[in-house]
């Protein structure tokens, strides 16, 4: 098999419908892949071939996906050189990813030292219109891929800004294109994907459209007034992004545009991913965006795990949502025996679409994965009817002069407060060099720290009252949305103990 089979039937099946609308432009299934074949032959001809692990750093998205595919019928392997990431980041996973092309826009100045300059292409000479003489064939589509990697997916997981990484076969890649927690999904659905196909979770939205012949909306830029004009535009009928933008989006109708839930009317649903949602964010987003807010809880190794809706929010307000059908969870004690259901512990999860471990890193794929289940570092507890209950990260435990501090505790208590979209509690060394408790929190308008710290020392003890509140308009987040906490505790600067940024 080849991931791409299904797609091309429906370029073929429906080549006049639209599969990508890309700044309003529509682009058709049979465009598509005429563009993409074009792109496999040239890359062919540059010498690339089954098996090469090709490096994608294009910042056009419809290029991106278009040489993706182009890479992914010629058997070859993509992954993505995210253009945030340092350049010592960018040189490591070169390396380690035996990388043996990149593909990237003219005007990128960036050149890894361990690639001669022949191993370079420019997108737009992959996909620009044949010359008169140019003799191009298109390759055979590469088959009998099913255990074969098709991408080696850039896993966000970790909170210090480097990736880990994480091939994805083939054949999971089609099961993961073909589920979904969403019932009632048909191909007239048009999805707004306002987050980067650089991480799975925007892949993976698009490839799940492609695999339906259904539309995706996709724009250049990731700004919230580009995403209320393209929203009237385009008129797309369900948003897909992380919580880091929906954040954003949500700050922005609040200071610019009051009626922002009738420009959002085409929408009937919001789906948001990579981060916990708290009350003021559910009720910015329903208030500001659309009324039907969903959330997905998975990762990059699992794909979704357990998915929220309104009806199970209603229900169960404090979790996380249901488990999906192909989902086995559990809570386990530390030495991995499972606890009664409703006992908080360690979570792991079995899954059908559960990768096999991390490219070249042996201790972080045996912590993780152990015995067929995916433990990914949360601790929490399931419900006998599958309802999934989040209580924090196993470890984000800071120690403070001897004292084990769990700062989740923490952050729950500051998240349930309405004025705070999102916090975030890191060890900052004062400059006596004495370590400090900092609470950082994410708000749209000024929180009372002193209010703050007495709430925490009531309801948690002293112990946890933070020597400081240090208020952010955004808080540092890697591309899945999540909370960088070193780069925060290095923004951090003491002796001013109370600094708005």
């Amino acid at each position: 098999m080849n991931i791409t089979n299904t797609i091309w039937r429906n370029c073929y099946a429906h080549p006049d419908r639209v599969a990508l609308l890309y700044e309003g432009h529509p682009a058709s299934y049979g465009a598509l892949r005429l563009r993409a074949e074009l792109a496999s032959a040239r890359l062919a001809a540059a010498g690339v071939t089954r098996g090469d692990v090709v490096a994608l750093s294009i910042r056009n998205r419809l290029s991106y996906l278009t040489v993706l595919l182009a890479v992914t019928r010629l058997g070859a392997v993509a992954t993505p050189l995210w253009n945030g990431l340092p350049a010592e980041y960018r040189e490591e996973l070169v390396a380690a990813n035996r990388v043996r092309t990149i593909v990237l826009d003219k005007d990128e100045s960036w050149r890894s030292s361990s690639l001669p300059a022949s191993c370079y292409l420019e997108a737009s000479m992959l996909l620009a219109p044949p010359a008169t003489d140019e003799r191009l064939e298109v390759p055979p589509v590469a088959q009998g891929l099913d255990e074969q990697p098709w991408l080696i997916a850039l896993s966000s997981g970790t909170t210090t800004g480097k990736p880990k990484r994480n091939p994805q076969n083939h054949a999971r890649g089609a099961l993961l294109a073909s589920l979904s927690p969403r019932a009632n999904q048909d191909d007239q659905e048009r999805v707004f994907l306002f987050t980067s196909l650089g991480i799975e979770y925007g892949i993976s939205t698009v490839m799940r459209q492609l695999y339906r012949g259904a539309t995706t909306v996709l724009t250049q830029s990731i700004k919230p007034e580009g995403f209320y004009a393209t929203v009237q535009r385009d008129q797309p009928t369900r948003v897909v992004t992380t919580t880091a933008n929906a954040t954003l989006l949500w700050a922005h109708a609040a200071k610019t545009l009051p009626e922002s839930l009738t420009a959002c009317a085409s929408l009937k649903s919001i789906m948001v991913a990579g981060g916990f949602v708290s009350k003021a964010l559910r009720d910015g987003i329903t208030h500001r965006i659309c009324s039907r807010l969903e959330v997905d809880y998975g990762a990059t190794e699992t794909g979704s795990l357990a998915f929220s809706t309104p009806e199970t929010h209603a229900v169960r307000p404090g979790s996380t949502g249901r488990l999906n059908s192909w989902v086995q969870a559990e809570a386990v004690d530390e030495n991995d025996h499972p606890l009664p259901p409703g006992q908080q512990g360690i979570l792991r999860f079995k899954s059908l679409l559960l990768t096999n471990g991390y490219l070249d890193d042996e201790q972080a794929t045996e912590q993780a994965f152990r015995n067929g289940w995916f433990y990914p570092g949360d601790s929490g507890s399931v419900g006998t009817a599958g309802y999934l209950f989040l209580n924090g990260r196993i470890d984000h435990m800071l120690n403070l002069g001897g004292n084990k501090i769990n700062p989740d505790l923490i952050e729950k208590l500051l998240d349930e407060q309405p004025e705070i979209i999102e916090s975030a509690v890191v060890v900052v060394k004062r400059h006596t060099g004495k370590l400090a408790l900092v609470a950082a929190v994410e708000a749209q308008a000024p929180v009372d720290s002193a209010a703050l710290k007495r709430l925490c020392q009531e309801r948690l003890g002293k112990m946890y009252r933070p020597h400081a509140i240090v208020q952010f308009d955004a808080l540092p987040r890697n591309e899945s949305g999540k909370v960088m906490r070193l780069a925060l505790a290095a923004r951090i600067k003491f002796p001013s103990e109370e600094i708005r940024q």
